[in-house]
């Protein structure tokens, strides 16, 4: 805890919400609130590409709809809104952030660089929604050194 009564920031990172309707069903005709395991709304904290599919899907971690546990999972940034950036200041949510990645033989969890990375990130990841919504976001640029 710092001296202003805010615990410290552990990271940066960019923050969306899961989208109140998602097509389901044969051609998307159907609409479902959320996710099957993030309710409509739900705050996600959303992890830069760990894999070079361009970013249309993305580790992410929440609250589990069900349980309400922090969970990590992989979703399509097609059914996120609302990008922006937050600091991470919950240990309970940073562990699950940087927690090895099994299925990929414990390989390690890339985090954002900065707060400027992940502002940029959070920024093509809302023009790319907003002009083209069934798009997921183009993968941020590299960071500057």
């Amino acid at each position: 805890m710092t001296d202003d009564g805010v615990g410290e920031i552990l990271a940066w990172c960019v923050v969306a919400n899961v989208t109140d309707r998602i097509p389901h069903g044969e051609g998307g005709r159907e609409f479902r609130r959320g996710l099957r395991h993030f309710a409509a709304g739900a705050r996600l904290w959303v992890l830069p590409a760990q894999w070079g599919d361009g970013w249309e899907n993305a580790i992410v971690v929440g609250r589990h709809r069900g349980s309400r546990r922090y969970v990590r999972m992989v979703v399509p940034l097609r059914h996120l809104t609302r990008f922006r950036v937050r600091a991470v200041y919950s240990p309970t949510v940073f562990r699950e952030l940087t927690r090895p990645w099994a299925p990929r033989g414990d390989h390690p969890i890339g985090l954002w660089d900065s707060r400027e990375h992940a502002e940029r990130a959070a920024a093509a990841a809302l023009r790319r929604t907003a002009s083209d919504p069934g798009d997921a976001p183009t993968p941020p640029p590299p960071p500057e050194d």
